[in-house]
């Protein structure tokens, strides 16, 4: 529907490129886990900038531990259709409007933050990094753009309750909001937040003390008289078999989970939030089917009036 505008379109994750949200949005495949049928359909897809991980998909197995198994490097492929490939930061380099961008940062998953060391950090562009880089190249089109950012690594904090990740992973999105809402003009541009799902069942289990504050929220609390226990649980998840020891400075601690899940904790049927600002921002309140979201979108990328914010 943004082509039909002759609008720009963009995804930008902190997940592969090729994961379950990006992909949605420009392949066709029976499963999410055809990774490589995925990475294959980049090239005949409509989109114009393509920013986030996995490098393997895209290169042939034995070349710099890729391991795409057809044997296609789908690199060369991209650069004979016209695209510009970029590996680091460094070559998030300013490019006309028109040319195409696919950004492969890591070799999997962006790492999440709190993992980054320095060398990784001057290499990896962050999750605002992308998206600022993404909505000035894509908005030298004079007919708009959609972009699409995702989190994606919250949600992978979450499947292993892994709390501290998971909130690291959610500061960097929060900061990416507040960057793009800095950039964009909401008189004419919609900006929407909100979720697929919630994942784990994230429990705060109480509150701390006011001289309390920070990291010390992964920590242990005491509320009328009861004993120490964490303040943050979930329902689901690797936390099962959690010790009662609950240590802030301790980047990959488990907290604890209710119910026993494997490796990995599942999603709930919790609703989501959205969040709306901008332009159009008034239709998108209160509860709603999530597959609203699509249909009111939808109205406004195809319809002729101007809808002013509240």
């Amino acid at each position: 529907l943004a082509k039909e505008q002759g609008k720009s379109v963009g995804i930008v994750t902190s997940t592969t490129v090729v994961h379950a949200t990006p992909a949605s949005f420009f392949a066709h495949v029976g499963s999410r886990h055809e990774e490589e049928n995925i990475a294959s359909q980049v090239g005949s897809s409509h989109l114009d900038l393509l920013l986030g991980g996995g490098r393997k998909f895209f290169f042939p197995e034995g070349q710099g531990g890729q391991n795409r198994q057809d044997g296609r490097n789908l690199s060369y492929e991209l650069e004979g259709m016209g695209w510009r490939i970029q590996r680091t930061k460094q070559e998030m380099s300013p490019a006309p409007h028109g040319t195409k961008i696919i950004g492969l940062f890591s070799f999997d998953h962006i790492p999440y933050i709190f993992d980054q060391n320095d060398g990784q950090k001057s290499r990896i562009p962050s999750l605002k990094e992308m998206s600022q880089y993404a909505i000035r190249h894509l908005s030298q089109n004079p007919n708009g753009y959609f972009l699409l950012i995702e989190g994606g690594r919250i949600d992978h904090a979450a499947h292993s309750n892994l709390a501290r990740k998971m909130i690291g992973e959610i500061i960097e999105f929060d900061d990416t909001v507040g960057e793009v809402k800095r950039m964009v003009n909401l008189g004419e541009t919609l900006v929407l937040v909100t979720a697929d799902h919630e994942t784990g069942g994230l429990a705060l289990n109480g509150f701390m003390d006011r001289q309390r504050h920070h990291k010390e929220i992964l920590g242990n609390t005491t509320y009328q008289g009861s004993p120490n226990h964490s303040i943050i649980s979930w329902a689901s998840g690797p936390g099962y078999h959690s010790s009662d020891l609950v240590d802030t400075h301790v980047k990959d601690f488990v907290h604890k989970a209710a119910l026993e899940q494997g490796n990995s904790a599942v999603h709930t049927a919790d609703d989501v939030l959205i969040f709306s600002d901008g332009n159009g921002s008034e239709l998108f309140r209160g509860s709603m089917d999530n597959t609203d979201i699509f249909h009111k979108t939808a109205s406004l990328l195809i319809s002729a009036r101007t809808i002013r914010p509240n």
